[in-house]
């Protein structure tokens, strides 16, 4: 893709959350993203790396989580990324009421259906919102993200562009329990 038709100076983007950050579209937007200037990405909990809070990408991209990592602490800390503390419920309203609205959600889908539409598989969260209120989706579609039902759905025509990538999804390690953990949970 060319990303410069999608990403213009000034703009919002939205990076699809937990399991389903769309990595494919990432990687090929931040070759080409050392050219970009004053881009906003928004974001809540992604999985794995973080490759947009690198310096090389300083006023290029700045990031803006809604939900604090190790690597974007240390990213708040070198003045590079901002936190933006809210309730997760309250995000869909910020996107939709203007305070911080998107202009391109990059997310990642199911192939499509016999009907022509897609689903947005195991992270519909904030993801279902910042869809509906962006002025251009950029979807990756990937044949191992299992489909769901329920509102979750978009008819392909919702989208600007689409990339087919096939990507495993990323699994969560197991968290190891210690003793006090036990009791807590216990109570």
């Amino acid at each position: 893709l060319d990303w410069h038709q999608f990403v213009q100076p000034g703009n919002r983007v939205f990076i699809g959350s937990g399991a389903a950050v769309p990595n494919a579209l990432i990687r090929s937007m931040l070759e080409q993203a050392e050219d970009f200037k004053d881009v906003e990405l928004v974001h809540m909990h992604t999985f794995g790396e973080m490759p947009w809070i690198h310096e090389r990408f300083d006023g290029a991209i700045r990031t803006n989580t809604f939900f604090l990592r190790p690597a974007i602490v240390e990213a708040v800390a070198r003045g590079m990324a901002d936190y933006t503390p809210v309730p997760i419920f309250d995000i869909p309203w910020l996107f939709k009421q203007g305070d911080l609205p998107i202009d391109v959600a990059l997310v990642e889908v199911t192939p499509p259906d016999t009907k022509g539409f897609v689903s947005l598989g195991v992270s519909v969260d904030i993801v279902w919102a910042a869809v509906k209120s962006a002025k251009r989706v950029i979807a990756q579609i990937n044949p191992r993200m299992p489909r769901c039902s329920g509102p979750a759905r978009l008819p392909l025509s919702r989208f600007t562009a689409l990339v087919e990538a096939a990507e495993d999804l990323p699994i969560a390690p197991a968290a190891k329990v210690d003793e006090r953990q036990q009791r807590i949970a216990a109570y």
